[in-house]
């Protein structure tokens, strides 16, 4: 299909229109604005759009809008401010977009942004934090993405923030922690990240915190040990990650520790005899930890505990078998 009928727009009852694997068309005419019931419009694999009618923003009743895989497109109109039944807008599999509308900011009712799996989005607008109804914020596998607006820390309504596999994210805001109702943090193979800020303790709510393979990651701020919700924190392949700060005993809710081959680590800060509620601590391949912490033995023992590959304990545990019993009587 290239084209669609201007009698479109005649269809006074329609509720929902999928366009999708419409490889060929190229626009959408102007008279698909007069649906003025429609709820749901859903464009996937529309690779020839190159542009939305200006007029979009007049579908009032629009609470949904999916662009997936529509390669040419090169922009959002303004208009889509307008849409203001818009609870859920998804922009995936992008080419050529590399940024919202500022306009967007009037989307009162939004409550779900996914805009993932762009290779040219570079930044957001600054009008993002007047989205006062949003709980989910999918930003993951945008490759160009370098930073976040200062103004993303406003959104005291979003309870999960994904930012999964943006390889050129180099840092968060440092006042992050002013998004309070946070309970889900995903930062995995976010590789150039190399600190975390400060005000990151002051996410209370937060229940996960995703750091699997952020490769260039130092160190864990201090502020940490604040979290008082923090149930799992994973930090799998933290290759540079050289040792876990005091205040992570702490974590008084943390289920779930994993260090998976975070090579870098030598040992473990005796403050871990102090995560009362832990259930699974996964060493496995931490080839440069020597020791555990004596204080470690205060834990109930762990549903999983994982040390396989950890080349360096068993030799040193070993060693001191051999010092204890020299005889081997």
């Amino acid at each position: 299909m290239q084209e669609l009928p201007d009698l479109m727009g005649d269809l006074s009852s329609l509720l929902r229109l999928e366009l999708c694997h419409c490889e060929l068309l190229a626009n959408l005419p102007n008279s698909i604005c007069s649906l003025t019931t429609l709820t749901a419009l859903d464009l996937e694999d529309c690779a020839q759009l190159t542009a939305l009618p200006d007029s979009i923003g007049q579908l009032r009743a629009l609470t949904s809008l999916r662009l997936t895989r529509c390669e040419q497109l090169v922009s959002l109109p303004d208009s889509v401010g307008d849409l203001t039944a818009l609870k859920q807008l998804e922009l995936r599999h992008f080419n050529a977009l590399q940024t919202l509308p500022s306009s967007i900011g009037r989307l009162a009712a939004l409550t779900v942004l996914r805009f993932h799996h762009s290779v040219s989005l570079e930044s957001l607008p600054d009008s993002i934090d007047a989205l006062a109804a949003l709980t989910t914020l999918k930003l993951s596998c945008n490759r160009a993405l370098t930073g976040l607006p200062d103004s993303i820390v406003n959104l005291v309504t979003v309870t999960k923030l994904d930012l999964r596999i943006c390889r050129q994210l180099a840092s968060l805001p440092e006042s992050i922690g002013k998004m309070t109702a946070l309970s889900q943090l995903l930062l995995g193979r976010c590789s150039h990240l190399q600190q975390l800020p400060e005000s990151i303790g002051e996410l209370q709510a937060l229940e996960l915190l995703d750091l699997d393979q952020c490769s260039a990651l130092t160190c864990l701020p201090q502020s940490i040990g604040n979290m008082s919700a923090l149930k799992s924190l994973s930090l799998p392949e933290c290759t540079q990650l050289t040792a876990l700060p005091d205040s992570i005993g702490n974590l008084k809710s943390l289920r779930n520790l994993n260090l998976r081959e975070c090579t870098a680590l030598s040992c473990l800060p005796d403050s871990m005899g102090h995560l009362g509620a832990l259930v699974c601590l996964n060493l496995r391949y931490c080839s440069g930890l020597v020791s555990l912490p004596t204080t470690i033995g205060q834990l109930a023992p762990p549903q999983y505990l994982d040390v396989d590959g950890c080349c360096e304990l068993v030799r040193q545990s070993a060693a001191a078998l051999v010092l204890a019993n020299p005889s081997g009587a």
